[in-house]
C-alpha cells in the first residue's frame, strides 16, 4: 500500500503546476516556431484557471530533467 501511495506523489510531482492557482498546466497546441522548439525538448504550457503562459520542459529534455524536478517538488512541499 506503501509503495502505491509513493508512486502517486512521484506521478503527481511531475505535473507542472501553475504557480498562482496549483491547477495542472495545458499544453498550447504547437504550431510554426514552437513546434521547432517542442523537437529541441522546450514547449509552452498554459494554466486553464488564469491563462498564465510558461516555457517549459518536454519531451526528451523533460525525461533528463524528471528526477531532479521530482525531488525538487517534493521537498518543497515540504
Amino acid at each position: 500500500m506503501s509503495k502505491s501511495k509513493e508512486s502517486r506523489q512521484w506521478l503527481e510531482s511531475l505535473k507542472y503546476k501553475c504557480h498562482f492557482c496549483r491547477n495542472v498546466l495545458l499544453k498550447v497546441p504547437l504550431s510554426g516556431l514552437w513546434l521547432i522548439l517542442a523537437v529541441l525538448g522546450v514547449r509552452c504550457w498554459y494554466c486553464p484557471h488564469c491563462f498564465e503562459m510558461r516555457i517549459r520542459p518536454c519531451g526528451w529534455l523533460r525525461l533528463v530533467l524528471a528526477p531532479f524536478w521530482a525531488v525538487f517538488n517534493m521537498l518543497r512541499r515540504q
